[in-house]
């Protein structure tokens, strides 16, 4: 059973097409979930909307309720409600992210790194897309390891859904899929950025690997910036088009690794 405020804030959630800064901005004015809603006058049903949550079996967590990811509460533009299948991260994640269409040098290092980094405890956090993410999570599962999947669309649907065995996968291994997006909605382009946010603010460290320059894994070293985590790159050949993000961030002060254990010594962890 969901209580009041998660009925309501899935209400408006949906009301607002998911605009977070608007959200927040109901609240302060009106100081609930409920209050927001029925100012907006709109003909939802809030009780018949969490049906569909319902019916998958899906969990609604909200800023403030224990449970919600500490680290995730102190970043800007945090978001207000997460929807959930599986757990929520309470060990140290490193988010691994980096292009869709990677060389086979870029998948080996993903996996390499992703499996040893699980193996030894720390969560593996990515988006679930093709490339670099997906072998991220692989590498984590390989190792029996936990990994968690961001997307950038509501948890009914399954994106990229070549990826389901993936995503069933990762709920096996006691990971999680998550989501700020109410459960029907479809992916839309501009959400992919905007969820990097969680992504990186889910982990207090970064990997960069194979990053063309204007792609969504710099947006998330950049909000790893502005959050106060750390942001590593994996180098790779200076004339390859997919490392020119990877090098500029390097360029800008992003710690260079080409390991895991390059990750762990710059941590001060001994294993």
């Amino acid at each position: 059973m969901f209580r009041e405020e998660q009925i309501y804030y899935n209400a408006i959630n949906i009301a607002l097409n998911s605009n977070f800064r608007k959200i927040k901005e109901y609240l302060e004015i009106y100081g609930s979930f409920k209050k927001s809603f029925e100012i907006l006058k709109t003909a939802l049903n809030p009780f018949e909307l969490i049906k569909d949550v319902e019916k998958l079996n899906v969990r609604l967590i909200l800023y403030s309720d224990e449970e919600f990811p500490k680290r995730l509460k102190n970043i800007p533009d945090s978001p207000i409600g997460l929807y959930v299948l599986g757990e929520v991260p309470s060990e140290r994640c490193v988010a691994i992210v980096g292009t869709r269409k990677p060389s086979k040098y870029g998948e080996k290092i993903a996996y390499d790194i992703a499996k040893d980094l699980a193996k030894i405890g720390f969560g593996i956090v990515s988006g679930l897309a093709y490339g670099i993410d997906t072998k991220s999570h692989f590498g984590a599962i390989k190792s029996k390891g936990k990994t968690w999947a961001i997307l950038a669309n509501g948890l009914a649907h399954i994106y990229p859904k070549e990826n389901r065995f993936l995503a069933q996968n990762i709920l096996e291994n006691k990971g999680g899929i998550m989501s700020e997006y109410p459960i029907l909605d479809r992916p839309i382009p501009y959400r992919f950025l905007e969820r990097n946010r969680i992504i990186s603010g889910l982990s207090e460290d970064v990997i960069i690997i194979e990053a063309p320059q204007r792609s969504g894994s710099i947006s998330t070293a950049r909000h790893t910036l502005e959050q106060g985590g750390n942001v590593y790159v994996v180098p790779g050949e200076v004339y390859n088009i997919n490392f020119k993000g990877s090098h500029e961030l390097i360029r800008d002060g992003a710690r260079l690794i080409t390991s895991s254990q390059d990750l762990l010594d710059d941590m001060g962890v001994n294993i």
